[in-house]
């Protein structure tokens, strides 16, 4: 461990007992005293969004009143996430499911927040948390949680410069969230339903893939959300597919695959084009297709029309949920082809395309340059909350400039 630096458990650094709050809340009180649960906590608390309670009950846990500086820790749920007590819930009340660490002017509340944030942290409460159904920390287990704690003032400095990164993430989330937000704008403009479009089935546009595996491919998909058709290797880090693929679909590239069954954001299931690789495998419980009429209709037009949710609609008549299936869809391939594509004419496609398709690289673009900001701050956290990097005088300079964000 570096020089001047301790290793101590949250007791240590706490100055009063580490407690939970309210067991039983009751109903919601729009006057009452605000209290945190465990879906409240981040990185920064929003007041707003608090429930509140009868000021009574609040009363009757008073040892769990929060003051500013003081540190939430998450019990249940997102086992070990924290947050520091802002000035505008002085007075608040905390629930069962979290926990108050109160620190002294010795350390500092926001080290300590990042501190528990620390993948040696993380490792100690997956080790101290129980329970097989309803996984939850103790109190007791949290107090023997350890951290490495330097000098106040390199705590300080350290603090400095992790929130610095904290803005630069936040801003280019809010970036994301604006993108997101004028793409879905754009997407409900560009698909308004129009009485100058023609409406053609499905069948009329596509032809069902149903070329099983004899070639001997190994690149199984799966049907991702956000990333569309990938490889299960690169998805899960490993094959979950059968040992025996033969009997899957192969599909190649430029072609599209129903994935029959509601996931989060695709409640009727998904539609993704393989854009990844020239060729792939999909399980047969996939509905696969291939554009055939190309005078009529845009690859990347019918992706996006597919991407928009406008087919809901149609699907939502179609679709019944197995009941033993866990969210698999019952919808038949021939009822699948026979949904209404919205067709105006290729030219108008085209432009269409090409809108969302810059839209959507503008959102990628700035999803990636979030990404990549919270992988270096990982990186630079676990250099800094070890001691391996030292933020005292020069060097801090100096780890500002390279760390600039």
């Amino acid at each position: 461990m570096s020089t001047g630096w301790q290793l101590a458990t949250l007791e240590q650094v706490s100055t009063d007992p580490i407690v939970y709050g309210i067991v039983q809340p009751g109903e919601p009180v729009p006057e009452g005293v605000p209290f945190v649960q465990t879906r409240d906590i981040g990185s920064r608390l929003d007041i707003t969004k608090l429930d509140r309670t009868d000021p009574k009950i609040a009363a009757a846990y008073g040892r769990s009143t929060l003051r500013p500086g003081d540190i939430l820790v998450a019990l249940r749920s997102d086992i070990g996430s924290a947050a520091v007590v802002p000035i505008e819930l002085d007075g608040a009340n905390i629930s069962r499911g979290v926990a108050r660490v109160r620190i002294g002017s010795a350390n500092d509340s926001e080290f300590v927040r990042y501190a528990l944030e620390s993948p040696a942290a993380r490792d100690s409460i997956r080790m101290l948390t129980s329970g097989s159904t309803l996984r939850e920390l103790s109190i007791g287990a949290l107090r023997q949680v350890q951290i490495s704690v330097p000098p106040l003032p390199e705590q300080r400095k350290i603090v400095e410069i992790l929130c610095t990164w904290d803005d630069a993430i936040e801003k280019a989330s809010a970036l994301v969230a604006h993108s997101e937000s004028k793409l879905s704008a754009l997407v409900s403009e560009l698909f308004t339903p129009s009485t100058k479009h023609r409406n053609l089935a499905l069948s009329d546009l596509v032809s069902p893939v149903k070329t099983k595996n004899s070639a001997g491919a190994t690149n199984v998909l799966t049907s991702s959300g956000k990333r569309g058709l990938v490889s299960q290797a690169d998805y899960y880090n490993k094959n979950v597919a059968s040992a025996d693929t033969s009997g899957y679909y192969l599909i190649e590239n430029g072609d599209f695959a129903y994935n029959r069954s509601s996931s989060f954001g695709y409640p009727f299931g998904a539609i993704k084009r393989l854009d990844r690789y020239q060729q792939g495998l999909l399980s047969t419980l996939y509905l696969c297709f291939r554009l055939t009429n190309t005078d009529d209709v845009d690859s990347d037009y019918l992706t996006h029309f597919f991407e928009s949710g406008v087919l809901n609609r149609q699907l939502v008549a179609i679709c019944q949920e197995g009941a033993r299936s866990h969210g698999l869809l019952n919808v038949t391939q021939a009822d699948f082809f026979e949904l209404v594509v919205p067709v105006p004419a290729i030219e108008r496609q085209q432009q269409i395309a090409r809108a969302l398709n810059e839209a959507t690289k503008e959102l990628e673009l700035l999803e990636k340059k979030r990404v990549a900001l919270t992988v270096q701050k990982r990186g630079l956290m676990q250099k800094l909350l070890t001691g391996e990097i030292r933020v005292t005088g020069d060097e801090y300079e100096n780890l500002g400039e390279e760390s600039s964000v």
